[in-house]
C-alpha cells in the first residue's frame, strides 16, 4: 500500500469582478489589449516606477515609436531579440514594442554575462539585443 502525500491547499474566495468591456473575447492579443486600453483608458496609470509614471495612451505611444525604430535597424517580424533589462518603465515599452512589431523577445536576467548571453543568442538565433543605456 502507497503512503499519501499529506499537503494543504488554503484558498481566500474574492468576489468576482466584471472584466473591462474589451475582455471579452478570451482571443485578445497582448498589442490588441494594450492598444484597446490606450483607446477606452487613456489616462489611466499602466505603469509606475519609481518616479515614473505613465499612462496606457503613453505605453501605447511609446510601444509603438520602439516598434518603428525596431523594423527600421532592418529586423523582420518573427526575428528575435535578446531583452536584458532590469526592473524598469522601460522594459514595458521595449517587450509590447517587440510584440507590436512582430518580434521575440527572449528574456534574460540583468546578471547574466556575457556567457551566458552569447548562448542565449546562439540557441534562440537572436537578431538583436537591448541593454539598458
Amino acid at each position: 500500500m502507497q503512503e499519501r502525500e499529506s499537503y494543504q491547499v488554503r484558498t481566500r474566495k474574492r468576489k468576482p469582478v466584471k472584466p473591462p468591456p474589451s475582455l471579452k473575447h478570451s482571443c485578445e492579443t497582448i498589442t490588441g489589449m494594450l492598444r484597446e486600453r490606450a483607446r477606452e483608458l487613456p489616462d489611466h496609470l499602466a505603469v509606475v516606477s519609481g518616479d515614473t509614471r505613465w499612462t496606457y495612451a503613453e505605453l501605447y505611444d511609446r510601444a509603438s515609436h520602439i516598434a518603428s525604430g525596431l523594423l527600421r535597424l532592418g529586423l523582420d517580424p518573427g526575428d528575435r531579440v535578446i531583452v536584458q533589462l532590469p526592473n524598469i518603465a522601460e522594459f514595458f515599452s521595449v517587450v509590447f514594442g517587440c510584440i507590436h512589431a512582430g518580434l521575440v523577445p527572449v528574456f534574460t536576467l540583468p546578471a547574466h554575462r556575457t556567457t551566458e548571453i552569447r548562448h542565449f543568442v546562439q540557441q534562440a538565433e537572436a537578431s538583436a539585443y537591448v541593454i539598458p543605456g
